[in-house]
């Protein structure tokens, strides 16, 4: 089928919702592209975010998100038309994380993980192949597997009350942890990890939060909705999105278009890489401790090495004011590489082994996906 061909992995009724396109259809959109820092005026919607069978040719997970993104457009209606009920809000939740896993960026990062990994045992005979489509389709599964250990996260939808839009991306879902930043210097955590935020933008007047209520209070929520004023916050979530893995900057107004390409210019140094890969050796005289291998040196020449892959994530030019760390934080720890979680049981197994959760507190996938199409 021809007409499926071009599979997007951001919708495009998420798109349209930053298109000032005047007609009826929404057909075109404003955008930067970031290695360039080019502004381009009115693009095409149809060739963004998207590649030719992103997903596959048997077109089984592309029919499968075709049904749902009508859903999705149905729940951001009714959130701009002032329907903030948390049933509603908290249907997001899965949407943002399948967002968030289901992009071109997210492959690229697995991409660069089997690469680093292949670099870091850097043995002529081991191979590791891996295609475009199976990388798709393993960071999809990650979804599947896992989207059920964010369902203690707190939800609230951000409307934004200054004179500032939000803008949105090829990567709109951003994690981030501001608690394992600022009190722990850590850039890299999981799902399990205690302070973890999902953020995306929903349009330029509204986005979605969902948040770790054991280390952090919000402010001023009302009817799950935060109202924020203030342009310094705005321009800082904008900035997660600039620093992220994001390839291009959607946005509203052209007007913007000269201040969005100073921002771009600034934060551009600050990305990150996405993903990051260590060879970890003994430390000479100290019983089970490592050290990262020094330039110069070979793991070989070392009794026992073993490789450490991370995720590394965002932080903004400045934390937002509005998520506040708590004085008297509640999150668990074993000393071990695990680091900081959000449940002390976590600590005890691993997470293939943890046991499943209530099913009354089990958020569902996504209405109308009940599975991974893929197993």
């Amino acid at each position: 089928m021809a007409e499926l061909k071009n599979q997007h992995f951001v919708p495009r009724v998420h798109l349209k919702n930053f298109s000032d396109d005047p007609g009826v259809d929404k057909r075109m959109i404003n955008m930067i592209n970031v290695s360039r820092e080019k502004a381009i005026e009115g693009a095409s919607i149809s060739g963004q975010c998207s590649k030719s069978y992103f997903y596959g040719p048997d077109l089984r997970m592309e029919k499968a998100i075709g049904t749902l993104e009508g859903q999705y457009a149905e729940i951001i209606r009714q959130i701009e038309s002032g329907e903030t009920a948390i049933g509603t809000v908290r249907l997001l939740l899965p949407w943002v994380h399948f967002q968030h896993v289901r992009t071109d960026s997210a492959r690229k990062r697995l991409k660069t993980f089997h690469d680093q990994m292949r670099d870091a045992i850097d043995d002529a005979s081991f191979h590791w192949d891996v295609t475009d489509e199976e990388l798709v389709h393993d960071a999809i599964g990650l979804f599947f597997r896992s989207t059920d250990r964010l369902a203690d996260l707190k939800v609230v939808i951000i409307k934004n009350g200054s004179r500032r839009d939000f803008v949105t991306s090829d990567a709109p879902a951003v994690m981030f942890s501001k608690w394992l930043h600022q009190t722990k210097s850590i850039d890299c955590y999981g799902l399990y990890s205690s302070g973890l935020c999902l953020y995306m933008p929903l349009s330029p007047r509204s986005a979605f939060l969902a948040y770790d209520s054991n280390v952090y209070n919000v402010d001023g929520i009302q009817n799950n909705v935060l109202r924020i004023t203030s342009v310094e916050n705005i321009d800082n979530l904008n900035y997660l999105l600039m620093r992220a893995d994001a390839q291009n900057i959607y946005f509203k107004n052209w007007a913007d278009h000269e201040h969005l390409l100073v921002q771009i210019g600034k934060q551009k140094p600050f990305r990150t890489s996405g993903t990051r890969t260590q060879v970890l050796v003994p430390v000479e005289g100290e019983l089970n401790t490592f050290r990262e291998l020094k330039p110069g040196e070979d793991a070989k020449d070392f009794g026992r090495n073993f490789i450490a892959t991370e995720n590394v994530f965002p932080k903004p030019e400045q934390w937002f004011g509005f998520l506040k760390n708590k004085a008297r934080p509640r999150a668990w720890h074993n000393g071990t590489a695990v680091g900081h979680v959000r449940q002390e049981s976590w600590l005890r197994s691993q997470p293939e082994e943890m046991e499943p959760m209530p099913s009354e507190k089990r958020p569902k996938v996504l209405p109308g996906l009940p599975g991974n199409p893929f197993y």
